[in-house]
């Protein structure tokens, strides 16, 4: 199965990094999930541009850092969970990208000054 997704185009990202140093070694900030466990598609992907907007940041102290966003005005995905970025997380002490949603439910987040973002949607394997 593949997921959809925002994926930030490469000026974004680089902003982004600029902005937000990642504390642990595995590097992510690539994209933000819309929806999971969607078929691979058989058809070309229509690509559309969602402007993204930085409004949170939460790190677990542990190994997980993530950036809550707004998509398009939107905070939540149609699961009710936040719209977010994993920055980084340290995966040799068995962290996962997912974890930020746990993340985020659990210890919340701090408002940051907001950054506005590009990013593009597509269908991910």
């Amino acid at each position: 199965m593949s997921y959809e997704a925002f994926v930030l185009d490469s000026k974004s990202r680089e902003r982004l990094l600029r902005a937000f140093p990642p504390k642990y070694p595995d590097v992510l900030a690539h994209h933000i999930t819309e929806k999971f466990g969607v078929p691979k598609p058989t058809e070309p992907v229509r690509h559309y541009a969602a402007n993204v907007k930085i409004i949170g940041y939460v790190d677990d102290g542990v190994g997980c850092e993530a950036l809550v966003v707004e998509v398009n005005e939107k905070s939540t995905r149609k699961d009710g969970k936040p719209y977010h970025i994993t920055l980084s997380i340290d995966r040799s002490a068995g962290r996962k990208p997912v974890d930020s949603n746990v993340v985020i439910k659990e210890k919340g987040w701090v408002k940051t000054q907001p950054m506005l973002l590009l990013a593009i949607y597509d269908v991910l394997d």
